[in-house]
């Protein structure tokens, strides 16, 4: 876990492709933000895919090392009213920079939540890791960014010498702060550009309260 970054967050650290399982901040190429210009409907496809494997993970009736899944809390991440869409991007599979969840004895970040990506289960050491493509960096949609949490997460282990997900568990229960950061740029024909340019992004961050477990629709407002 990386040292707090402000608050009791710590920096949420999202990978690109199939480096979903990583702790290491993989920053967007040049081929990445050109790779796909005007491809938000793409984005949105795929973090449709994604919330369904996250909300599909538990069930009411799961139990990991504490708490209890089934929770169905949805965040609607939206620009600020009087703030253009257009002036932040989405990146990846979560369509946003960053996210973590924090409570006073956990922290997750969205890949420990997410279906892990190119990397080994647990409990299936000799199988081939599914992997995925994600999309680069694009424009935010205008109705904004769904992302939806069940209470549940992948532990780690390791298969041999490599790193394995799993298994899966429950958060525990508690009050909990959410950190979503997005980050800055321009709209223009179908492409987002960071403000900040390739590897060196200007992140807008914004942070919210909630009770786990929950079935809230949280709005996360995306600031200057």
């Amino acid at each position: 876990m990386k040292a707090p970054r402000h608050g009791p967050a710590i920096s949420a650290l999202i990978a690109l492709g199939c480096g979903g399982a990583t702790t290491a901040k993989i920053r967007p190429t040049v081929v990445d933000a050109l790779a796909s210009p005007g491809a938000a409907s793409d984005a949105a496809q795929e973090l449709d895919v994604l919330a369904s494997a996250e909300t599909g993970a538990g069930s009411s009736g799961d139990t990991g090392s504490a708490g209890s899944c089934g929770s169905a809390i949805a965040f609607e991440i939206v620009a600020i009213a009087g703030i253009d869409p257009g002036s932040f991007c989405t990146y990846g599979c979560y369509g946003i920079q960053e996210i973590i969840f924090t409570s006073a004895s956990a922290q997750f970040t969205a890949d420990d939540i997410a279906y892990p990506n190119c990397t080994r289960l647990c409990d299936a050491c000799g199988a081939t890791p599914a992997c995925h493509s994600c999309p680069g960096i694009n424009p935010f949609p205008p109705e904004g960014i769904s992302y939806n949490w069940d209470g549940s997460y992948w532990g780690n282990g390791t298969c041999g010498t490599q790193p394995c997900r799993g298994p899966q568990q429950c958060a525990p229960s508690g009050r909990y702060t959410g950190e979503f950061c997005a980050m800055q740029g321009s709209t223009a024909s179908g492409r987002c550009t960071p403000s900040q340019g390739v590897g060196s992004q200007d992140l807008s961050c914004t942070t919210v309260e909630f009770d786990l477990p929950s079935t809230s629709t949280i709005a996360v407002e995306l600031g200057p």
